[in-house]
């Protein structure tokens, strides 16, 4: 699966990973980054996928980049996400602060 997640923070960065675990759960990805980052973070989407997919997604959003899996939060990037076939938005309880 890709996942699309934010920074919790006003104007947060969005990390766009591949994970074959959950997302959600115990020991989850979401768990694991959250150990390494103060702010936490809300699920904004998943789609099924793999790494040709993540890494396709990434050359797409390149004007984005900031730095690796991190990108500005830019609208284009909200838009990109939301056009993806099959793609779950992350619904209101996910998009808590893990």
């Amino acid at each position: 699966m890709v996942y699309f997640i934010q920074e919790d923070t006003k104007d947060g960065f969005i990390k766009i990973g591949q994970t074959s675990g959950e997302l959600v759960g115990k020991d989850n990805r979401l768990q694991v980054l959250s150990q390494g980052n103060p702010h936490g973070f809300k699920i904004i989407a998943s789609v099924p996928g793999g790494r040709d997919l993540e890494k396709q997604i990434h050359k797409d959003l390149h004007a984005a980049n900031f730095r690796g899996e991190w990108f500005f939060p830019f609208p284009e990037v909200f838009d990109y996400i939301q056009k993806i076939p099959n793609v779950q938005m992350g619904s209101s309880d996910e998009r808590d602060i893990w």
